[in-house]
């Protein structure tokens, strides 16, 4: 099994080397942060997914799909959390989330 580390920002070390994040690896970064801050001002009245939503138009630029709609984002979002939960993956959050949603796109399974 590959055992992932956060060396930089940028960068995640695994057993095997070192890569550069994805566009969406970033983007989720960002997002999460931004929910962070917005759920501990007291304004949390929505979940993650519905928040990340807010984002649409970034996440269609990384994933390169332009057809995805908020709906079928919150949705992949939910199963990948649901799928990191119950998998108990070793690997950062950020980039199992961003895999699962960048394979998902690869093969059009948004609905």
């Amino acid at each position: 099994m590959t055992h992932f580390t956060q060396i930089a920002p940028d960068y995640v070390e695994t057993t095997q080397n070192i890569v550069p994040k994805s566009a969406v690896e970033n983007l989720l970064e960002d997002v999460r942060h931004a929910y962070t801050i917005y759920t501990t001002s007291g304004q949390s009245n929505a979940d993650f997914a519905e928040f990340l939503s807010l984002s649409i138009e970034d996440f269609k630029a990384a994933l390169q799909h332009p057809g995805l709609t908020a709906r079928q984002l919150r949705r992949v979002v939910r199963r990948a959390g649901e799928s990191y939960r119950s998998n108990g993956s070793q690997t950062l959050w950020s980039s199992y989330i961003a895999h699962y949603i960048s394979d998902t796109a690869n093969i059009n399974l948004f609905d």
